[in-house]
C-alpha cells in the first residue's frame, strides 16, 4: 500500500502500534525527537489551521499523531480539522481518542457534541452537553454546553409547534 497525502502506510502503522505495544514507546521517542521540535511542528500545523489550509494542517497533524500517540492535544487538532472538513464522524473518533487520554479534558467531549448537532444526532449532541454539565469543572465549558443544550431544547419545542400548527391547518 503507497504512501497516500495526509495517511500512513500499513506498514508504517504496524511499526507505530509494535513500538507502541512492546516498549510502550512511541515513534519520538523512538527516533529521539526533541519536545521543542514536536511543539513546532505543532505550531505549523496550528497555523496552517487558522488560516483555512486544512489538508496542510491534516498532513501535520497526521505526523504528530502517528510520532506521538500519547499527546492528546495533536488528536484534538486532527479532530478540528476534519470538524471545519465536514467530516465529522472521523473528528467524533479523534476526539474520543482525545478524551480517553485527558479524562479531565471536557472539550474534545464538547466538540464532539457539535459534531453530532451538525449530523443531525441530537440526542448523542445532548448527551455530550450533559456529560460536561455533570462532570467538566471548566464553569466556561460548562455555561456554553448549557448554552448549547438550552437552545436545543428550544428549538426541538418550536419545531413541534410549528409540526402541530401545520398539521391543525391541513385538517381545517
Amino acid at each position: 500500500m503507497d504512501t497516500m497525502k495526509g495517511n500512513i502506510t500499513e506498514q508504517e502503522a504496524e511499526l507505530i502500534m509494535t513500538a507502541t505495544m512492546e516498549h510502550g514507546a512511541t515513534l519520538r521517542e523512538i527516533h529521539g525527537i526533541p519536545d521543542d521540535t514536536m511543539e513546532n511542528i505543532y505550531a505549523h500545523a496550528y497555523q496552517y489551521y487558522k488560516e483555512g489550509r486544512l489538508d496542510e494542517a491534516e498532513s501535520f497533524f497526521n505526523f504528530l499523531c502517528m510520532y506521538d500517540l500519547k499527546n492528546p492535544d495533536y488528536f484534538i487538532g486532527l479532530g478540528a480539522v476534519n470538524q471545519l472538513k465536514k467530516n465529522y464522524l472521523k473528528a467524533c473518533d479523534f476526539y474520543s481518542l482525545a478524551y480517553v487520554m485527558a479524562e479531565d479534558n471536557f472539550h474534545p467531549v464538547f466538540y464532539s457534541g457539535q459534531c453530532q448537532l451538525l449530523m443531525g444526532n441530537v440526542v448523542k449532541a445532548l448527551q455530550c452537553f450533559d456529560i460536561i454539565c455533570h462532570r467538566c469543572a471548566d464553569e466556561h465549558l460548562v455555561n456554553k454546553a448549557k448554552i448549547y443544550m438550552k437552545t436545543i431544547r428550544q428549538n426541538r419545542i418550536e419545531d413541534v409547534s410549528d409540526e402541530n400548527t401545520e398539521t391543525s391547518d391541513e385538517a381545517k
